[in-house]
């Protein structure tokens, strides 16, 4: 049974703070280690739609609204990824206090932010996950052909349509895969974003940033993943060339959106290697 967006909300603990000139919204739920769920470009929380039930079960999960997403109040001009990085450590540092050392989980544009928050000295992580990362410097090819939506909202049939197409073609890899859940995560967190991404997911910005990180990283990818090229052994060679200690898992048959086209299998690699880090144990 798919989660219902609206109950989950409710049982969340919400977070409004003042960060950086940002009013960003974080949510919690659970208890435990604390692991930061953050999520991608044309995103919100609800990218970990799939997985906040069966991570909260053993862990504090914090999951923000990045600024100029969801429901945190707009980026200021030129924030870029680096900033976004300054402002994720600034909330965490804010719930959890100096000395809280959270894992950080990053999807996407969302994973170049995390490791380049894990990059940073002044807050130490307790690990790094990658999930569908961007931002390795791996060549995809030419251009997806993704449609745009905003000038249609007078038409809710073709902009559902639209939506439907760029799922299909970015984010899943099966068909069957882009169903209600998917289309009204879509439909929501496209009408909240005002952050633009899309350049910084081109760039080699965490390529750069991952032999700084001091943390443990581990990657997820799905094999299916038009952001790596649907090329998983260009993602293994890219990854251990960054870090060679790094593990990598390939979820087959799965897209871009690997936690959400597969949940269950990304949910229990994220918890073993969760289990895995220094300190797992303790609570905060």
């Amino acid at each position: 049974m798919s989660p219902d967006p609206a109950l989950l909300a409710a049982r969340a603990r919400i977070h409004r703070l003042r960060v950086g000139g940002v009013d960003c919204v974080w949510r919690e739920w659970g208890a435990g280690a604390p692991v930061a769920l953050v999520h991608g470009g044309t995103g919100s929380w609800l990218h970990w739609i799939r997985n906040i039930g069966a991570l909260a079960a053993s862990y504090r999960l914090l999951v923000p609204d990045m600024a100029g997403f969801g429901d945190s109040s707009d980026a200021p001009p030129g924030l870029g990824a680096a900033g976004q990085a300054r402002l994720l450590r600034a909330g965490l540092r804010e719930i959890l206090g100096p000395t809280g050392n959270p894992a950080l989980v990053g999807f996407s544009f969302g994973a170049i932010v995390s490791g380049l928050a894990a990059a940073g000295t002044d807050d130490p992580v307790r690990g790094l996950m990658l999930v569908g990362a961007v931002g390795l410097g791996i060549d995809r090819g030419a251009p997806l052909p993704m449609r745009a939506w905003k000038h249609l909202e007078g038409n809710p049939e073709a902009v559902g349509r639209a939506h439907r197409h760029n799922l299909a073609t970015l984010m899943l890899a099966r068909e069957d895969s882009v169903d209600a859940l998917a289309m009204e995560v879509q439909r929501r967190n496209a009408g909240a974003a005002r952050f633009y991404s899309k350049r910084t997911s081109h760039s080699a910005a965490l390529a750069e940033a991952l032999p700084r990180v001091a943390a443990p990283v581990a990657g997820v990818w799905g094999s299916e993943d038009v952001t790596a090229a649907r090329d998983p052994a260009r993602v293994a060679a890219r990854l251990a060339a960054l870090r060679p200690d790094a593990s990598l898992d390939i979820i087959r048959g799965a897209g871009h959106w690997v936690q959400f086209e597969a949940a269950p299998s990304f949910d229990a690699i994220c918890l073993r290697w969760l289990a895995g880090l220094p300190g797992a144990g303790n609570p905060y």
